[in-house]
Protein backbone atom coordinates (compact mmCIF):
# COMPACT_ATOMS: atom_id res chain seq x y z
CA UNK A 1 0.00 0.00 0.00
CA UNK A 2 1.31 3.56 -0.66
CA UNK A 3 0.45 6.82 1.38
CA UNK A 4 1.45 9.39 -0.14
CA UNK A 5 5.63 9.46 1.01
CA UNK A 6 5.15 5.98 2.88
CA UNK A 7 5.11 2.39 1.54
CA UNK A 8 3.28 -0.30 3.69
CA UNK A 9 4.62 -3.92 2.43
CA UNK A 10 2.82 -6.95 4.16
CA UNK A 11 4.35 -10.41 4.01
CA UNK A 12 2.51 -13.63 5.32
CA UNK A 13 -1.04 -14.65 6.39
CA UNK A 14 -2.00 -13.13 9.84
CA UNK A 15 -0.97 -9.48 9.30
CA UNK A 16 0.66 -9.50 12.49
CA UNK A 17 4.64 -10.21 11.69
CA UNK A 18 6.08 -9.41 8.46
CA UNK A 19 5.08 -5.18 7.71
CA UNK A 20 7.36 -3.20 6.93
CA UNK A 21 6.62 0.57 7.03
CA UNK A 22 9.08 2.38 4.42
CA UNK A 23 9.78 5.36 2.70
CA UNK A 24 9.72 6.11 -0.91
CA UNK A 25 13.75 5.85 -1.19
CA UNK A 26 15.45 4.41 -3.80
CA UNK A 27 16.55 1.63 -1.11
CA UNK A 28 12.96 1.26 -0.03
CA UNK A 29 11.88 0.70 -3.36
CA UNK A 30 14.56 -1.74 -4.35
CA UNK A 31 13.75 -3.36 -0.63
CA UNK A 32 10.13 -3.79 -1.65
CA UNK A 33 10.95 -5.41 -4.94
CA UNK A 34 12.94 -7.98 -2.91
CA UNK A 35 10.54 -9.17 -1.15
CA UNK A 36 7.97 -9.40 -3.32
CA UNK A 37 10.22 -11.71 -5.45
CA UNK A 38 11.01 -14.23 -2.57
CA UNK A 39 7.07 -13.71 -2.30
CA UNK A 40 6.67 -15.02 -5.44
CA UNK A 41 9.02 -17.33 -5.62
CA UNK A 42 7.89 -19.64 -2.45
CA UNK A 43 10.60 -18.27 -0.21
CA UNK A 44 8.42 -17.05 2.82
CA UNK A 45 8.33 -18.50 6.05
CA UNK A 46 5.81 -18.17 8.82
CA UNK A 47 5.57 -18.74 12.56
CA UNK A 48 2.84 -17.88 14.95
CA UNK A 49 1.75 -18.54 18.47
CA UNK A 50 -0.67 -16.78 20.91
CA UNK A 51 -0.98 -12.73 18.85
CA UNK A 52 2.24 -12.75 17.64
CA UNK A 53 3.53 -13.74 14.25
CA UNK A 54 7.12 -13.63 12.38
CA UNK A 55 7.78 -13.93 9.08
CA UNK A 56 11.47 -14.53 7.39
CA UNK A 57 11.70 -13.55 3.85
CA UNK A 58 14.45 -15.38 1.76
CA UNK A 59 15.87 -12.48 -0.87
CA UNK A 60 17.35 -13.66 -4.19
CA UNK A 61 21.00 -13.46 -2.38
CA UNK A 62 20.07 -15.69 0.42
CA UNK A 63 19.93 -12.97 2.89
CA UNK A 64 17.11 -13.12 5.37
CA UNK A 65 14.76 -10.26 6.76
CA UNK A 66 12.36 -11.00 9.15
CA UNK A 67 10.02 -8.97 11.05
CA UNK A 68 7.99 -9.72 13.96
CA UNK A 69 4.47 -8.39 14.95
CA UNK A 70 2.05 -8.57 17.94
CA UNK A 71 -1.60 -7.68 18.16
CA UNK A 72 -3.67 -6.56 20.98
CA UNK A 73 -2.49 -5.11 24.43
CA UNK A 74 -2.61 -7.93 26.65
CA UNK A 75 -1.95 -11.12 25.15
CA UNK A 76 0.90 -9.08 23.00
CA UNK A 77 2.44 -8.52 26.27
CA UNK A 78 2.00 -11.77 27.53
CA UNK A 79 5.74 -13.51 27.41
CA UNK A 80 5.83 -16.98 25.56
CA UNK A 81 9.22 -18.67 25.88
CA UNK A 82 10.57 -20.25 23.02
CA UNK A 83 7.30 -19.63 20.99
CA UNK A 84 9.85 -19.19 17.65
CA UNK A 85 10.42 -22.82 17.81
CA UNK A 86 7.01 -24.07 18.97
CA UNK A 87 4.66 -22.38 17.47
CA UNK A 88 2.65 -23.18 14.35
CA UNK A 89 5.24 -22.77 10.85
CA UNK A 90 3.74 -21.93 7.48
CA UNK A 91 5.85 -22.30 4.60
CA UNK A 92 4.49 -20.67 1.33
CA UNK A 93 4.17 -22.05 -1.53
CA UNK A 94 5.45 -20.50 -5.16
CA UNK A 95 3.32 -18.74 -6.92
CA UNK A 96 1.57 -20.29 -9.80
CA UNK A 97 -0.21 -18.68 -12.67
CA UNK A 98 -3.91 -20.79 -12.97
CA UNK A 99 -4.08 -22.50 -15.86
CA UNK A 100 -5.97 -21.79 -18.77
Amino acid sequence: MAFGDEIVLQAGQLNRGGRWELERTPEDVAFVEAVVRATIAGRVVETSALARSRVDVTLEDGRVVRETGYEGCLLGLLPLPGWRRWGQVSRYEPYAPPSQ
